[in-house]
């Protein structure tokens, strides 16, 4: 087993190699992993070699602001039917874990035949809950109708930091509300500064958006954020939310239709977001607003 230094792009070139012909990395470089992991404060990759030198299984270990200290996201890649040497490597990533002082560690499998996920579970993980990933691509063409809200305004929060308390608050309560089988997700404002790189005087980016009351209430929030630093054309949700007493009354669907207006206008392309299991509401809006499959994601988790 090699843990090789998180800083040699080399040996995470190799190993990005490797994992594009057997699975679905998050990027086929490292330059490029780097880039979409940006917010992690920790890379750690492990790798196991046959007798030739060959890469046979490999896993990618990240700790990041946005899960939290006390969890290690993971992405694993093995060659089909070695089992045993694929376990051992997840072992190898849960013992550095345990060292760190992690509870558990989870991963995202996309789009898993049945033989990947007995290899997870031969290693200890169990299946706590699935999420779609689904795309929607916005043109010229597209008519993208304003979001509007009987009762309220959609404004951009950077424009309105005196309403970044309220909008806290309703982060929070719609954190613990969401039906997510873990807490994959920043919690809150703070977390969300940390992840992006904002200091806490700094306003946020665009598409930040917040509806918000004559009495200055926020009843709802959507957040998309630019996926690759460089990249405007893709954007990713991060969260929307509606105060519990403002549901069923179209905020979310307000909410997500002027994101796509006011991203096409800054250039953006392509709209990324997710369903998780049960959470059948934001599952309608996204196929109301057009979003397509792209892919699925099975969530594992090991607990340490």
């Amino acid at each position: 087993m090699e843990l090789p230094d998180p800083a040699d792009d080399a040996a995470l070139d190799e190993l990005l190699t490797f994992a594009g012909t057997v699975g679905r990395p998050r990027a086929a470089t490292a330059t490029a992993y780097r880039a979409v992991a940006s917010d992690a404060t920790v890379i750690q990759p492990f790798v196991l070699r046959d007798p030739a030198g060959e890469l046979v299984a490999a896993a990618l270990a990240t700790v990041s602001p946005s899960i939290g200290n006390d969890q290690v996201q993971l992405n694993g890649f093995l060659r089909p039917g070695l089992v045993p040497e694929f376990a051992a490597v997840l072992d190898s990533v849960a013992t550095w874990a345990h060292a760190r002082r992690a509870q558990c560690v989870t991963a995202h499998i996309s789009d898993p035949d049945d033989a990947q996920l007995d290899a997870w579970r031969a290693a200890r993980f169990e299946q706590v809950g699935e999420r779609q990933r689904v795309i929607r691509t916005v043109g010229d063409d597209d008519h993208l109708a304003h979001g509007a809200i009987d009762g309220a305004q959609i404004v951009e929060l950077r424009d309105h930091p005196e309403l970044e308390s309220g909008a806290e608050a309703l982060w929070r309560q719609s954190h613990q509300d969401v039906p997510s089988a873990l807490r994959f997700d920043t919690a809150d404002l703070p977390l969300l500064r940390e992840e992006i790189g904002l200091a806490p005087d700094e306003p946020f980016p665009t598409l930040v958006l917040v509806a918000v009351t004559a009495a200055s209430d926020v009843v709802g929030l959507a957040v998309a954020l630019r996926r690759y630093p460089g990249d405007r054309s893709v954007v990713g949700h991060r969260m929307t939310a509606t105060e519990r007493g403002w549901r069923n009354r179209g905020v979310a669907l307000a909410l997500k239709q002027e994101l796509l207006r006011r991203g096409r206008t800054e250039g953006v392309v392509t709209f990324q977001a997710s369903n998780d299991d049960g959470n059948a509401p934001m599952r309608a809006i996204n196929e109301r607003l057009g979003y397509q499959l792209d892919y699925r994601l099975v969530l594992m988790r090991r607990d340490l």
